[in-house]
């Protein structure tokens, strides 16, 4: 019986640590691909992507980054990982379609 392939999470997280608790957390289930910037994070194909998950700590950055990730693949999902949880900014994440609720750093491994 052949084997499926694992579907692909890009993240995009600049910090060596939090790359490397993805790593631990997902990296049996998912085909990790990490990006380095936001651009590399956005060209990304799509192909056989589950999840995008992003750095959300620049506020404004982070917004952008969601509103042109769902323009090139609409259907994507949206994880954002954040230090901000102002209401304001949540709102207009999930306006511009991010999907999937915000984790709070540090999170817990069980809930993401």
């Amino acid at each position: 019986m052949p084997r499926l392939a694992k579907k692909n999470i890009i993240i995009f997280e600049p910090h060596e640590g939090l790359r490397e608790s993805f790593k631990l957390i997902l990296g049996n289930d998912y085909r990790l691909l990490f990006a380095n910037s936001a651009n590399e994070a956005l060209d990304h194909n799509g192909q056989n992507t589950e999840l995008l998950i992003l750095n959300a700590d620049n506020a404004s950055h982070a917004l952008e980054m969601v509103r042109v990730a769902k323009q090139k693949h609409p259907d994507l999902k949206i994880l954002l990982v954040t230090t901000n949880l102002k209401l304001k900014f949540q709102e207009n994440a999930i306006r511009l379609g991010a999907d999937i609720r915000f984790h709070e750093k540090p999170w817990n491994s069980n809930e993401l």
